[in-house]
């Protein structure tokens, strides 16, 4: 019984020694598993030192100064000659117009012209003696008065007209044009057909020469086989003439080389570049027979090409004859090399002849193919000198419309010269009349009005064309297009906007809103740069004036810079200018600041003592923000020497246990 008792207490103390090994491993590696889970923070050490403050805001920028093109009088717009953003010059055409008289100008001559009507019954309708000259001379006056109005209006012809005569004769040029590419597009097919006629004939003529050369070899293999079966066949004897024939054609080669083998081995070379192989030959045929082949080698090749296929074919002949006496073991032998050669012969032969036969097939197409052309070409050149008298025709007409243009100021001025001459008339004549004292004081009193009305009538109208725009609307000043309000085909009234020019001399100005605070930070004259604008030429800013705040009155201000450089309306930019440089005693990067509704704190790392090391604490600290610039504020609420947190691996709140990390 005893010895059981010690066993089972035995058992219970290694339970207790293993329990307590595990809860000491754990106490040592608890400190490493909960960093673990914390999360990673990282912090910045709380400095004294300077800040440059900025004021930074973003505006609209606006040109400093417009300009309105404005009509005076009532016309139609032909044309708009801008667009919004185009750069413009003094005296730039912005517009066209139509080329009529305004409505207001219409309406002041209809009412010059009844007032003139209505002092000239006047004056006739006075008691007077006989005035039957001067009565005459105011009848011709009229008359070449209603002559000059007839050729002024004969000579009437408007913007619309010119321009459409002017679209119809680049109309027409363009028409002629486009006939006269594709007749050139033709003249280029027939001459690549032409050129391909050429070398296909070339190679016909080649290929001709070929089958006659293969007829003499069948004859002379038949006549061999012939002579062999007959028993009348001399090998040896035929070699022999074989390479005599071979010697004399040498000689034959050898005599022309003399004279011609330079032009020869020229055209050789061109045909190399073109062709390889057996193609060389044909390619030498077509360039010797093409129009513009050179004289001397065309005659080389007519010359030495004859004699160059003598001796191929007689160097043939003796191989054959060479090898038949060498080779051959009897004369079946030799019947049946002749015979095999003669096949190749005859199936070389009747191959060639079939290419020739489909070449002069293709040779036919061709031709015809080329004519097609030339009579294509022949009506497309018909078309295009129909399309030459279509063109003058029209120039002639579009010069006919410009010179009456250009004749109706001279006709207008005859208008006006005779109007002057005929009211100098009748003036004259009721001047006679009152002279006379002819005329009632009361009449006379009336013309007196009638004709001093007539003048003025006549100032306004010459008011109204000296302020007509003319044929074309100019730019007053310099600037850049920054809204249009007309279009082409659109009447503009009188007094209406066309368009706004911003004058870019004046320069640019942006406003940004500020507080007053901020604004008693600055000084007019201040530079502002531009943070916002990587492109282009550097921007110079300069604030210019402090004026209030209209949407935000009592509490704001409007801080208005003045821009150069390259710059444009519309565009949004952010400035900042720089308040003077100041020393504060806590200075934190602005990632450590947070906001929530209690406003402005940060998160400051505080150490606490525990038996397995210290444990690091997010505490929340309230500050208030006395500078700031690009990266760091000055804040009250901290002191030198504090840890505040700027970034973190885990969203963070005040009180939660984190882990620092190094920097």
């Amino acid at each position: 019984m005893e010895e059981q008792v010690v066993k089972k207490r035995g058992w219970v103390k290694n339970a207790v020694i293993a329990f307590l090994s595990i809860m000491l491993v754990l106490t040592f590696f608890s400190n490493t598993i909960m960093n673990r889970s914390l999360p990673e923070v990282a912090t910045a050490f709380v400095e004294s030192g300077t800040i440059n403050a900025k004021i930074r805001g973003s505006g609209t920028v606006s040109a400093g100064e417009s300009y309105d093109v404005v009509m005076d009088q009532t016309r139609k717009v032909s044309s708009v000659l801008v667009k919004v953003g185009d750069l413009v010059e003094t005296g730039d055409v912005l517009f066209t117009l139509s080329e009529t008289e305004s409505d207001e100008l219409k309406q002041a001559q209809d009412t010059l012209e009844d007032m003139r009507l209505n002092y000239q019954k006047s004056v006739l309708n006075m008691d007077s003696a006989d005035y039957a000259q001067e009565n005459r001379n105011i009848q011709k006056a009229r008359e070449a008065l209603t002559e000059a109005k007839a050729e002024m209006e004969n000579c009437a012809v408007s913007d619309d007209q010119i321009y459409q005569a002017q679209m119809t004769l680049k109309e027409a040029q363009r028409a002629k044009k486009d006939l006269e590419d594709a007749l050139k597009k033709l003249q280029d097919d027939r001459s690549e057909s032409a050129s391909r006629y050429d070398t296909l004939e070339a190679q016909i003529t080649a290929w001709e020469k070929e089958c006659e050369t293969l007829s003499d070899a069948i004859d002379g293999y038949e006549k061999q086989i012939r002579s062999l079966k007959a028993g009348t066949g001399n090998l040896a004897g035929d070699l022999k003439n074989a390479k005599d024939e071979l010697k004399a054609c040498q000689k034959t080669y050898a005599d022309l080389r003399i004279t011609y083998g330079t032009y020869y081995d020229s055209l050789m070379e061109k045909a190399k570049e073109i062709a390889a192989g057996n193609d060389i030959v044909i390619q030498m045929a077509a360039l010797a027979n093409k129009d513009d082949a050179v004289r001397e080698e065309k005659i080389a090749f007519e010359k030495l090409q004859p004699a160059v296929d003598a001796v191929d074919a007689a160097q043939a002949k003796v191989d054959t004859l060479q090898a038949l006496v060498d080779g051959q073991s009897s004369v079946q032998a030799q019947i049946s090399q002749l015979e095999e050669t003669l096949s190749q012969a005859e199936d070389d032969y009747s191959s060639r002849k079939k290419d020739i036969k489909s070449a002069k097939r293709e040779l036919s197409d061709l031709e015809d193919e080329v004519a097609d052309y030339k009579e294509e070409e022949d009506w497309y050149e018909q078309q295009i000198d129909s399309a030459g008298e279509n063109v003058e025709t029209l120039s002639d007409q579009y010069d006919q419309l410009k010179q009456l243009k250009s004749n109706y100021k001279a006709a207008e001025e005859r208008v006006k010269d005779c109007q002057n001459s005929l009211d100098d008339l009748l003036f004259a004549l009721a001047e006679q009349k009152k002279s006379d004292g002819k005329t009632a004081a009361s009449q006379q009193l009336d013309l007196e009005k009638a004709r001093k009305d007539i003048q003025e009538q006549e100032e306004r109208v010459a008011e109204l064309k000296a302020n007509a725009l003319g044929a074309e609307v100019t730019a007053k000043v310099s600037g850049q297009i920054s809204s249009l309000n007309v279009t082409a085909g659109r009447d503009a009234g009188a007094g209406e906007t066309l368009a706004v020019i911003e004058v870019v001399d004046r320069g640019y100005t942006v406003r940004l809103p500020v507080t007053i605070e901020q604004s008693q930070k600055v000084r007019l004259g201040d530079k502002a740069s531009v943070t916002n604008y990587y492109w282009g030429q550097q921007i110079d800013a300069t604030l210019t004036q402090i004026i209030n705040d209209p949407s935000n009155p009592g509490k704001g201000k409007l801080l208005v810079f003045t821009l150069t450089g390259d710059i444009s309306s519309g565009q949004n930019i952010t400035l900042s200018v720089g308040e003077k440089s100041a020393n504060y005693d806590a200075i934190v990067p602005n990632s450590a600041l947070r906001t929530d509704t209690n406003g402005t704190f940060v998160l400051v790392v505080m150490a606490k003592s525990s038996p397995l090391g210290n444990r690091y604490i997010a505490t929340r600290v309230d500050v208030q923000v006395l500078a700031q610039d690009d990266t760091t504020a000055a804040v009250s609420g901290l002191s030198f020497g504090d840890y505040v947190i700027t970034t973190s691996s885990k969203p963070l709140e005040a009180g939660m246990q984190v882990n620092m990390v190094e920097n």
